[in-house]
C-alpha cells in the first residue's frame, strides 16, 4: 500500500491550494504593499512604524530604509532591523536622489500637511522605473456610507485629509507622478464595522462580544465585497501604484485592477465636456 505525503508535503499543497482563493491573494499582496513579485533592490518605508513591514520585506531579500516621525517607534525599528531608520520627516531625512527602486506609504499621506510636497520628495528619490506605493483611507468607501459621522477612518484630528480616487490620482499628477494602477481594497472592512458600531453605541471597542463582533465584521466584509463588485472604488482603502516616469510595477491581483479612472472621474469629465 503506498504513503500518503508527509506532514510537510501536505501542508505545501493546502498552501499552494489556499493562495488561489481570490481573497487570500489578495491579503497576501497587501502584506507585501503589492511588491512580492517584483526583484528585490532598495525599498523606503515612509512612517515605518516600529519596523514590522520592514522587517518581513528585509526577510524577503530587500535592502530596506525606514523614516519614521515618532521617536518611540523609530528607536523600536532601529534595534530590530539591521537597517537605516531616520527619525523624523521624509525632508529632513536628506536621502540621496534616484536611490530606492520601490517606496511605500501605508496610511501616511493622510496624516501630512502637505501631501503633494511629500509625494515630490518621493518622486526625487525614486529610480527610473521604481514604484510608489500608496494605502490610504478611501472617502467614498461602503464603510463612509454605512456608519457616517461614525466612520473610524474619519480619525480627527490625526487625519489631515481624506481622498477619493479622483483627488487622489489628481494628487499624483499634480506632484509629477503617473498612476499606472488604482483601486479600492476590503482589507478593513470588518475592523471598520466593529470599530464603527463601537463609536455609535459609545461604548469601548474592546468593551463589545468578541463572537457577535465576529460575526458582524464578516458579514459587513461580505457585504462591501459585494458592493466592490457594482462599484470598484467602494473598498474602505486606496491602494496607488505610481511611478515617475510612467514605468511603475503592475501587479495587483484584483478583477477590478484595470479600472484606471473610477465612474465618478468619467461622470465629472462628461458633464465638463457638456
Amino acid at each position: 500500500m503506498g504513503k500518503g505525503p508527509s506532514g510537510g508535503t501536505l501542508w505545501r499543497l493546502v498552501g499552494k491550494a489556499l493562495v488561489r482563493i481570490p481573497t487570500l491573494q489578495e491579503l497576501g499582496a497587501l502584506a507585501t504593499m503589492c511588491l512580492g513579485s517584483r526583484p528585490p533592490g532598495k525599498l523606503l518605508d515612509v512612517g515605518c512604524g516600529n519596523g514590522n513591514f520592514l522587517a518581513v520585506m528585509q526577510q524577503a531579500g530587500w535592502e530596506v530604509t525606514g523614516v519614521e516621525p515618532d521617536a518611540a517607534a523609530a528607536a523600536s525599528a532601529s534595534r530590530r532591523l539591521d537597517a537605516r531608520i531616520f527619525n523624523g520627516t521624509l525632508e529632513a531625512a536628506a536621502l540621496p536622489e534616484r536611490s530606492f527602486d520601490a517606496i511605500t506609504l501605508n496610511h501616511v499621506i493622510e496624516h501630512v500637511a502637505d501631501p503633494i510636497q511629500l509625494l515630490r520628495e518621493c518622486r526625487r528619490l525614486l529610480k527610473r522605473g521604481g514604484t510608489i506605493v500608496i494605502a490610504t483611507p478611501n472617502i467614498e468607501s461602503f464603510g463612509h456610507q454605512a456608519f457616517g459621522s461614525s466612520w473610524v477612518h474619519l480619525d480627527p484630528p490625526r487625519h489631515l485629509y481624506l481622498f477619493s480616487a479622483a483627488t487622489l490620482r489628481r494628487l499624483c499628477e499634480q506632484a509629477g507622478l503617473q498612476v499606472n494602477q488604482q483601486r479600492s481594497t476590503f482589507r478593513y472592512a470588518a475592523w471598520t464595522w466593529r470599530v464603527g458600531k463601537a463609536f455609535q453605541k459609545k461604548v469601548p471597542y474592546a468593551g463589545q462580544d468578541p463572537v457577535l463582533g465576529r460575526i458582524g465584521g464578516w458579514l459587513f466584509f461580505r457585504k462591501e465585497r459585494a458592493a466592490m463588485r457594482r462599484a470598484p472604488f467602494a473598498g474602505e482603502e486606496l491602494l496607488f501604484l505610481a511611478g515617475a516616469d510612467g514605468d511603475a510595477h503592475r501587479v495587483l491581483t484584483s478583477r477590478t485592477a484595470d479600472h484606471e479612472i473610477s465612474r465618478r472621474e468619467r461622470e465629472s469629465r462628461m458633464e465638463a465636456s457638456l
